[in-house]
């Protein structure tokens, strides 16, 4: 069982969700939803939200607005008033006028900026089926900041002085931009050169030729008959392995004695 309180609730949702879906496909069939919603509200006294009702239906035809097809919307600034332009003494007076770009006085203290002040803007409704004109205010805000008659300009020395330090700037990225070109063109140079003196070094048969010293010539030939003592020197004479060894003799004196005994014989 539903509360009363939300049997009202879901009433009045529905109602007011079946006018805004037929505002466009049926007007007059939305004005009468929107309608009787209204005095739902009214014999159950339920206060509706005023500022969305009043920006979402018109209160005089009940119809549901939609910008641009039923309705006109529009954002107006109010009027301001018009202040007397009369001259007076304390206007005309020099005494009086004051720089308005400049945040002290003649006297030096300084002056306190003006608060902008703040719009009101006004929302314009029309509704196209019975001309009712609605004008909402809208929050207000502030206002920008009065730009100042004469702009805070630099002097002429530190105009001088920044057109000075910028070329200076300049010359030096200049500077450091052909230093790197140079090495670069140095290094692609050296690269090229090296690459060339290869080339031309090359032998017929695609080998490189070595570098051979003064003495490199006698020392290589001589290697073969150094190789060839080497071998006749390590390898035994097959004539003379069989046969064994004559024993030296340790003294000289029996050589000569055996000299005479061989020359008898």
């Amino acid at each position: 069982m539903l509360d009363r309180m939300e049997l009202e609730d879901r009433t009045m949702n529905f109602l007011f969700e079946a006018a805004t879906q037929y505002s466009l496909l049926a007007p007059a069939v939305s004005r009468a939803l929107a309608r009787r919603m209204r005095v739902f509200a009214s014999g159950a006294k339920v206060g509706l939200h005023a500022s969305s009702v009043e920006q979402l239906m018109c209160p005089c035809c009940s119809q549901v607005y939609v910008p641009g097809y039923n309705c006109h919307v529009s954002v107006k600034p109010t009027k301001r008033k018009r202040k007397d332009r009369r001259l007076t003494k304390s206007r005309t007076a020099i005494s009086a006028r004051k720089s308005s770009y400049s945040e002290t006085d003649k006297q030096g203290s300084t002056r306190h900026p003006k608060k902008p002040r703040s719009l009101r803007r006004w929302l314009h409704y029309i509704c196209r089926w019975c001309k009712w004109r609605r004008r909402l205010v809208l929050p207000c805000q502030p206002q920008r900041p009065q730009v100042a008659a004469r702009p805070a300009a630099k002097t002429l020395a530190e105009k001088k002085q920044a057109a000075v330090s910028e070329e200076a700037r300049n010359a030096a990225k200049a500077a450091k931009r052909l230093k790197q070109a140079k090495a670069k063109a140095k290094n692609s140079a050296s690269c090229l050169s090296s690459g060339a003196a290869e080339d031309v070094s090359m032998r017929e048969d695609g080998l490189a030729p070595t570098v051979e010293s003064p003495g490199s010539a006698e020392v290589a030939l001589s290697l073969p008959t150094t190789i060839k003592d080497r071998e006749s020197s390590t390898m035994p004479n097959p004539l003379t392995a069989d046969q064994p060894k004559a024993s030296a003799p340790s003294h000289p004196e029996a050589v000569a004695k055996q000299e005479p005994k061989a020359c008898l014989k």
